[in-house]
């Protein structure tokens, strides 16, 4: 059972609140954590084994083309930066000359 700890405000008011034995910003951060692991492991299968298919495999292929999913993980740079642009842009902002006049 948690303990409650109970605080005054500002205006007055007594809030309880739950008092944990360690605080969350306390707690480790380790690289080596099993989610970490469990990420960084899945990458190396992923890399390993579709690469491995994508030389050997029906299709041979070389060069950069081995690693799988060549064609999207070239093109996610520009994506991202497209992403961001549309983020960060305000509303209504076009570049100049991005548009011609209808003629009246």
């Amino acid at each position: 059972m948690r303990k409650l700890r109970q605080f005054e405000g500002s205006d007055g008011c007594i809030s309880s609140v739950p008092r944990f034995s360690q605080s969350l910003s306390s707690l480790p951060i380790s690289p080596l954590s099993p989610r970490n692991a469990s990420f960084f492991v899945s990458i190396s299968l992923y890399l390993i084994l579709g690469s491995l298919w994508n030389a050997f495999g029906p299709p041979k292929k070389s060069g950069m083309e081995v690693i799988p999913n060549y064609k999207f993980w070239s093109g996610l740079p520009v994506l991202v930066r497209d992403g961001a642009l549309f983020l960060c842009r305000p509303c209504g902002v076009r570049a100049a000359g991005s548009y011609e006049m209808l003629p009246a």
